[in-house]
């Protein structure tokens, strides 16, 4: 399952309303968003998807699937060459431990953290995005990547 947490998310980000599910995993208590397009598997999938374009280094592929294009190719791999080190796709476990989901104001979209896996390992690194559900299809933009 993905680790859906409630952490002190993005100012402006999060409406407060009832929540729809609540699992428990661990130690941990993980909060499911109520968009229901947007399953668990629907987030591991396609942050699986981003994670192969940037591990292929496939910057300009990563970006033109994109809803949105906000944030350019340029930006992407320069913070991810300057931070070093090879992006990786760990196994299921350890990605949703990577994952943070958010509910925005928007009920087809929830706003996600991923701590990259470099090297083997979680990093400091976080890439930031929106997972957009629309005629039953689920696409990403990308918002920000930076050091946590």
């Amino acid at each position: 399952m993905v680790s859906f947490q409630r952490p002190n998310p993005p100012v402006g980000e999060v409406q407060t309303r009832e929540l729809q599910a609540v699992f428990v995993i661990g130690e941990n208590t993980k909060v499911a968003p109520k968009n229901r397009l947007m399953d668990q598997d629907a987030i591991i999938n396609t942050t699986k998807i981003i994670l192969v374009f940037l591990m292929q280094k496939a910057y300009q592929s990563l970006i033109a699937q994109d809803i949105e294009k906000d944030l350019p190719e340029e930006y992407v791999r320069n913070t991810i060459e300057e931070h070093g080190g090879e992006v990786g796709l760990p196994d299921d476990l350890i990605l949703e431990q990577l994952i943070d989901v958010y509910e925005t104001d928007d009920p087809n979209c929830i706003y996600i953290d991923l701590d990259l896996w470099i090297d083997q390992e979680r990093s400091d690194l976080t890439l930031s995005y929106v997972l957009i559900s629309s005629s039953g299809k689920i696409g990403y933009a990308l918002k920000d990547i930076h050091i946590l």
